[in-house]
């Protein structure tokens, strides 16, 4: 590399062949990193006042924790189900609901737990349907909103084998710390946490294991999974709708579909203006 000056300006002329790969890398680097950037400029505060921080990821900016409000962003209250009738009776009759994970008596003891400061509120697809879960200028993730991440992340390389094909995009998406260590030989998995470690949450997501609420009010795979509801009805009703599935033992984000009686977790996002 030769470096001169003309008319105090700096000019570089690069003669390696090794240097200029180096230099490409480091502008990939970078064109990365701005590309996949966290908003610390602002904070999202949801009807109940609530806050939450924010992510950027490709051309939509995402929450990075999971919604916790247990009412519409008109004011208007989402039933609390806290036993296995309540949360049964609620998706026999097609009413929203919400629940957090685990046995609380009350909304006031389940809102001050920690296990809603850290995995947020878990809601049958009944309460995301109405449009009016996400705070004003947001949306629950549609099913396009997901394949887009998907996409975006496999095509910069965020596999966690560097692969830029098929769907290895897990570890990316997750903080390890909490989700429980796998036993199986699964390199890429979440789970594995001792390989590939620098691709835990390198998209800064943040997707955290908060299990989910079966149809009959049991509370299964803390720690282990996450299923996460997409705005977007299966078929031409809302009796099941798209969700994401993340789990320990996997290195995918998986697509399913689910029953509307289900609870799960739900992420919102906004285009990036």
């Amino acid at each position: 590399m030769i470096i001169f000056a003309v008319n105090n300006k700096v000019f570089i002329n690069i003669n390696s062949s090794t240097m200029k790969k180096n230099l490409i890398l480091l502008a990939s680097m970078v064109a990365l990193l701005v590309s996949c950037s966290s908003n610390k400029n602002e904070k999202v505060v949801d009807i109940d006042g609530n806050e939450y921080t924010t992510i950027v990821i490709g051309n939509r900016e995402w929450m990075v924790e999971n919604l916790k409000t247990t009412r519409y962003n008109d004011g208007t209250p989402i039933q609390y189900c806290a036993d296995d009738s309540a949360w049964i009776k609620a998706g026999e009759t097609n009413e929203a609901a919400w629940c957090v994970y685990g046995e609380y008596g009350s909304a006031q003891e389940a809102v001050a737990s920690t296990t809603f400061g850290t995995y947020g509120v878990i809601y049958n697809f009944f309460a995301v349907e109405k449009d009016k879960l996400a705070p004003e200028g947001w949306r629950v993730a549609t099913n396009n909103d997901w394949v887009a991440l998907e996409n975006y992340l496999v095509a910069q390389g965020f596999n966690y084998d560097d692969t830029r094909s098929d769907n290895k995009i897990a570890k990316a998406l997750t903080d390890n710390i909490l989700w429980k260590q796998n036993t199986d030989d699964g390199l890429g998995d979440i789970g594995t946490k001792s390989s590939f470690v620098e691709k835990n949450n390198a998209t800064g997501f943040s997707a955290v294991p908060g299990g989910d609420r079966r149809i009959s009010g049991l509370y299964v795979f803390l720690n282990e999974q996450t299923f996460i509801w997409t705005s977007t009805v299966c078929g031409t009703d809302s009796t099941a709708a798209w969700a994401r599935q993340l789990s320990n033992t996997e290195y995918s984000l998986v697509t399913l579909p689910a029953k509307a009686q289900y609870g799960f977790s739900v992420r919102c996002v906004r285009d990036v203006k």
